[in-house]
């Protein structure tokens, strides 16, 4: 699939997910840099920890939602780095 296969499901709503991966891969390059040997695993090393956070979060909405937006960064940057477009995922 391609980036114009990307929008032709559903235009806006890939497009954002699209502009979201690119400036998380982005901002976490400029932050964190290519993450030494550990590379693109490196934020699915974060994916584990917020997932974890999240089933310690019990019912704290506010703790619930903090992590899964987590996820959701992490899974951008890991993304972004392994070359997969999450638009094609979704």
């Amino acid at each position: 699939m391609t980036t114009s296969d990307c929008n032709v499901r559903q235009p806006e709503e890939s497009a954002n997910l699209e502009r979201l991966q690119r400036s998380v891969g982005s901002w976490s390059r400029k932050n964190f840099g290519d993450q030494g040997h550990l590379g693109a695993l490196a934020p699915l090393m974060g994916v584990g920890e917020e997932l974890g956070e999240y089933c310690e979060a019990g019912n704290d909405e506010s703790k619930r939602d903090d992590a899964i937006a987590d996820v959701l960064i992490y899974l951008c940057d890991y993304c972004e780095r392994s070359g997969v477009k999450l638009c094609e995922l979704a």
